[in-house]
């Protein structure tokens, strides 16, 4: 099966949400320009390097936000996604 014709409950278990390798270590950004932008950072196009699962992956600059309690929530729905 291709990555991207696996159903979505299996798709989910290839890739570990508590891996130990950083998000550059993990993934390829093969496109260069962003799928979107926000307030808190740059979503990008992902390729998991193990699976060939594709996914979007948030980026955000942590420095650039000193509202921590606002970044706090950010990353906490960002938890609530389907994402590793």
């Amino acid at each position: 099966l291709l990555p991207d014709l696996l159903p979505l409950d299996l798709s989910r278990r290839l890739v570990r949400k508590n891996s130990r390798l950083t998000v550059d270590e993990a993934y390829a950004f093969p496109q260069s320009e962003p799928l979107g932008e926000g307030a808190f950072g740059v979503v990008v196009r992902a390729v998991h390097r193990r699976t060939g699962i594709e996914r979007a992956v948030k980026r955000i600059d942590k420095t650039a936000h000193p509202d921590s309690e606002m970044l706090t929530r950010e990353v906490e729905a960002l938890r609530l996604m389907d994402h590793p």
